[in-house]
């Protein structure tokens, strides 16, 4: 059974007046066209609308009122109802998903008044119910949680279901193997904007180790022009052979034709 008065967040002794406040403050801050039309607030709403429609009515209420009695001090008993809330099924048809895949739920709740789905939000004791979960997408997993609450005694219990998101597995894998092939370069903590020194001596120490690199910069730079200067003598060296060849080959044969 649906406890009215804890939807709106009134006590059950509230006044027409407090009941109309709280049903006008939870309308403006829940109304689906202020939350970009979120499944969660539209079944907020409406419940906030049912609340509003049984409470609102001295009749409705009236005949509410007697149903919750006989909730809270069932007929026959001395005491209020202090029997916890208790989750009899809590099932999911599917446990791992494809993005913008829909999967159904069933579940079933007793000695509760209030019963909640994140993120569904409030429910009806048992049912089921087919959904598409858009708070999946980008992400590996999702919790789907059933609170049954008795809010009379302030009990609860809770039970959850992982569903698995198997298109970020896929992406995940395209990822790790595209973070691979590219090459990475992760530079000295020194010469990163985010190092700062552990104190004012360590000043010191970075101007250091800042010149050992500037200085073991320079040092490559000569290295490669030294390494490019010595092929290009061996080319010419190569070249100048290969011409003193040509040219004694030719005076050869001229001396041998003379003859």
């Amino acid at each position: 059974m649906k406890n009215y008065y804890y939807i709106l967040g009134v006590k059950n002794t509230a006044s027409d007046e407090e009941i109309r406040t709280a049903y006008k403050k939870l309308t403006f801050l829940l109304h689906p066209d202020r939350n970009g039309g979120d499944a969660f607030f539209e079944e907020r709403f409406k419940e906030i609308q049912e609340a509003y429609a049984t409470l609102s009515s001295i009749t409705k209420r009236e005949a509410y009122d007697l149903e919750l009695a006989d909730f809270i001090r069932p007929k026959g008993a001395n005491t209020i109802n202090t029997i916890s809330p208790s989750i009899l099924q809590f099932e999911a048809s599917k446990r791992a998903i494809q993005e913008g895949e829909v999967l159904t739920l069933v579940w079933k709740a007793i000695h509760a008044d209030t019963v909640h789905i994140d993120p569904l939000g409030i429910v009806e004791a048992s049912g089921t119910k087919t959904i598409r979960l858009a708070g999946i997408v980008g992400k590996p997993r999702m919790q789907l949680t059933l609170t049954a609450s008795n809010t009379f005694i302030q009990k609860s219990m809770q039970k959850q279901i992982t569903i698995q998101n198997k298109s970020y597995k896929a992406t995940e894998l395209n990822a790790n193997i595209a973070q691979h092939q590219a090459p990475s370069y992760t530079a000295p903590i020194y010469a990163t904007k985010n190092y700062q020194p552990k104190n004012k001596d360590s000043n010191e120490d970075l101007i250091l180790l800042d010149k050992k690199h500037k200085k073991h910069n320079a040092k490559t730079k000569n290295n490669t022009f030294k390494l490019a200067k010595n092929n290009i003598i061996t080319i010419i060296i190569v070249i100048i052979t290969i011409i003193m060849i040509i040219v004694l080959g030719i005076i050869v044969w001229q001396l041998n034709s003379g003859k």
